[in-house]
């Protein structure tokens, strides 16, 4: 059986704080408060996450105050309910939406059995190139493959382009690419975790990205 809800249901319009880096949020939140009689949601918008968003959701909780809803990444909700600035959401029944998600998403908003926030997006890994450029000018075709990765971006790096440019202080894409090499860098085991960061589908990935790096086929002289 759930627990009772902490909040007693409210009578009149309710005013929900949502606090966000994302950009123009307000919008979104006029539009489903149109579409609401009871539930309004007002936007307050917060640095991004680590450049001050979360140290300032912290300290207003640890004040006693802050955010309704807020936004955290999927990796940093283990730290937030240790911290306890999370509500376990199975006392208002979302344990029972918990099969119309996605479940690499949803397990990464639990800790345990529970569950501690809402998915809101996942990072799928995607291909964006300039059609005009890569097919119609270079007359090169989108690479399938890592290998075909690698020969285009000697072909136009050749022609004096650059197919990609790497932000050096984004760690997610190294990730990206060693998971989908089959990497696992953390596993629990017993009573602790098992941390390789050098398997060899780590270091297959490593030892590509550094040729390419050696080579200078992409840029990485821009930030994201």
């Amino acid at each position: 059986m759930n627990a009772a809800p902490t909040i007693p249901p409210a009578e009149g319009k309710v005013h929900l704080s949502y606090w966000a880096w994302l950009k123009d949020l307000q919008n979104v939140c006029d539009v489903f408060n149109e579409s609401q009689d009871r539930i309004q949601v007002d936007a307050t918008w917060i640095p991004g996450g680590n450049t001050g968003g979360y140290a300032k959701i912290l300290s207003a909780i640890a004040a006693g105050g802050g955010p309704d809803i807020a936004q955290v990444e999927l990796r940093q909700i283990p730290e937030f309910a240790l911290a306890g600035a999370l509500v376990d959401l199975s006392r208002y029944g979302f344990d029972e939406q918990e099969s119309l998600f996605d479940p690499g998403a949803i397990s990464q908003a639990k800790v345990g059995d529970t569950i501690w926030g809402v998915p809101q997006d996942t990072g799928p890994v995607a291909t964006f190139y300039n059609r005009e450029v890569l097919e119609e000018e270079l007359g090169l075709s989108v690479p399938a493959t890592w290998d075909e990765f690698y020969e285009t971006a000697g072909i136009v790096s050749e022609a004096g382009k650059m197919l990609i440019s790497l932000d050096p202080s984004d760690g997610s894409h190294p990730i990206a690419w060693v998971m989908q090499a089959g990497a696992n860098w953390f596993r629990p085991e017993g009573d602790g975790w098992i941390v390789d960061m050098t398997g060899d589908a780590s270091m297959r990935v490593a030892e590509y990205w550094d040729r390419i790096f050696a080579e200078k086929l992409v840029g990485t002289g821009y930030g994201s």
